[in-house]
């Protein structure tokens, strides 16, 4: 089969994901663009990220890695293997962070690779709450 590297249909951030035993069919609450601190750094309780996959063939390996575009150091990176049964399938993956550390102010992205190939980059904002 031809090589063909598998499709990010979304990539999502939200407070909490409910996932529905009896259909699979998930609810993303807090859907959110900005995280909010008093000062930095801070430590923030609990995010999910949501990744929507499509167009895998068999055991196809995904990183997912979290970076501050200002200073480029890491946050989080996990990696793993998504099996496709078959390509027209959807796979969602769900990542529920605990105790995620940001140290600076700005910019911060997620990105989704196959095998070194960037699939979807999704930019979030980092940001200090100034007093009036």
């Amino acid at each position: 089969m031809p090589f063909q590297k598998p499709s990010c249909l979304a990539l999502i951030l939200c407070e909490a994901v409910i996932e529905d035993k009896l259909t699979n069919n998930k609810s993303l609450i807090g859907l959110f663009n900005q995280v909010q601190a008093h000062q930095l750094p801070i430590i923030h309780a609990k995010m999910c990220i949501v990744i929507s996959l499509s167009g895998g063939h068999g055991k196809v390996p995904i990183t997912l890695k979290m970076s501050s575009l200002s200073t480029g150091e890491d946050v989080f990176q996990a990696a793993g293997e998504v099996v496709f049964n078959d390509p027209l399938s959807v796979c969602d993956l769900v990542f529920e962070l605990r105790q995620v550390p940001f140290k600076t102010e700005g910019a911060y992205a997620i990105n989704v690779f196959y095998n070194n190939i960037p699939l979807i980059e999704r930019r979030f904002l980092v940001t200090v709450a100034r007093g009036k």
